[in-house]
Formats: structure tokens, C-alpha cells, sequence
């Protein structure tokens, strides 16, 4: 994953200035760990292009049960992200 995306989306995971949605990617005012990373990188479009910061489909959908089905809280999320991406 390119390293300054990464450290860019762990931070704002952590700034608590998002706040968690769960079984959707955005709906205005709350975001799932994804959306977070597309309003992190670029205000032009929902989600980037995967090639661009170097995330698989398979890194993407772990990222999605992480927060949809695991409840995992955007921190563990930013830790996951951190020793795994």
C-alpha cells in the first residue's frame, strides 16, 4: 500500500473526526472505514482507484467485515491497517 495514503487514512481513522457507520459505506454524515479513506485522499470521488494506493479486493473486503460484520471500532481498524496493509 503506498505508505503516504496509508499513514494519511490511520490518522484520520484515529482523528475522530468520523464517525462510524456500519452496513453502509456513507450516508452523509457517518462513514464505514473506507469511506473514510476516500474523504481522506480525494474530495473529487467516493472511493479511489485501488491502483493508485495499492489496495486489493481481497485487503478491501477483509477491511469491510473488519467494520460491518466484527464491529471493529475505527482504531482497531487503524491498528489492522498499520501491521497488515
Amino acid at each position: 500500500m503506498n505508505v503516504e495514503i496509508k499513514r494519511k487514512w490511520v490518522e484520520a481513522l484515529r482523528s475522530g473526526k468520523f464517525t462510524q457507520l456500519r452496513g453502509g459505506f456513507q450516508d452523509g454524515k457517518n462513514h464505514c472505514c473506507l469511506a473514510v479513506l476516500g474523504a481522506t485522499i480525494s474530495s473529487n470521488t467516493p472511493f479511489p482507484d485501488d491502483n493508485k494506493i495499492g489496495l486489493s479486493a481481497r485487503e478491501r473486503t477483509n477491511l469491510i467485515r473488519m467494520n460491518d460484520d466484527q464491529g471493529k471500532s475505527f482504531a482497531e481498524i487503524a491498528d489492522y491497517i498499520e501491521e497488515h496493509l
